[in-house]
């Protein structure tokens, strides 16, 4: 059986953002990591790998293939480009958004009743404050994608590639990209 480590859970300042003298935005950050996440990242891995293939939606995994892709586009003046952020992205990934995620990515690969317990269990989180356990308000089930998890940015990435098809499908074909919380569109100006 797994023990949980009680190690001390903190924040970081988001000193780059807008006006955060009068508003200071920060990121929590839970050290005490559950050792199932080392599990779900390489199941998670697999699955996004699949995803991604077969939908060819446009996600980047680094900042240089942003660059590259940036660099690729010939005629930039004749083009609009939109960039966008998911405010607070770990935090707002629910239980029923993560099982729509992985509803999504069943159509496009085979994913275990096993790899899904493995997953959700590994969102299960504490954090503690000097020792002592704290939970989320109103969070009966434990379920949190933590900054600084083994499988969050995972996580993120598979959340990401449900945005990105269900924008696909519905929006912009091809037009959107997609990096952790960062996207970026790009229309080429039409002649009226």
């Amino acid at each position: 059986m797994e023990s949980m480590t009680t190690k001390q859970a903190f924040i970081t300042v988001k000193d780059h953002k807008e006006n955060f003298e009068n508003n200071l935005p920060c990121r929590l950050i839970n050290t005490a990591k559950s050792e199932t996440g080392l599990i779900s990242k390489v199941i998670l891995d697999r699955i996004n790998n699949a995803v991604r293939t077969a939908t060819k939606v446009n996600q980047w995994r680094s900042t240089l293939s942003v660059i590259e892709w940036f660099r690729n586009i010939q005629n930039k003046d004749k083009h609009t480009f939109i960039s966008f952020d998911i405010v607070e992205f770990y935090p707002s990934i629910t239980r029923s958004l993560l099982e729509k995620a992985i509803a999504m990515a069943k159509e496009h690969t085979h994913i275990s009743n096993q790899d899904i317990q493995i997953i959700m269990h590994s969102k299960k989180s504490i954090l503690f404050d000097n020792g002592t356990p704290w939970r989320k308000k109103g969070h009966i089930h434990l379920f949190d994608v933590t900054t600084g998890s083994y499988d969050g940015a995972e996580v993120c990435e598979l959340v990401g590639l449900y945005i990105l098809n269900t924008l696909e499908k519905r929006i912009w074909e091809g037009m959107h990209r997609l990096y952790r919380d960062d996207g970026l569109a790009v229309f080429k100006h039409q002649r009226k």
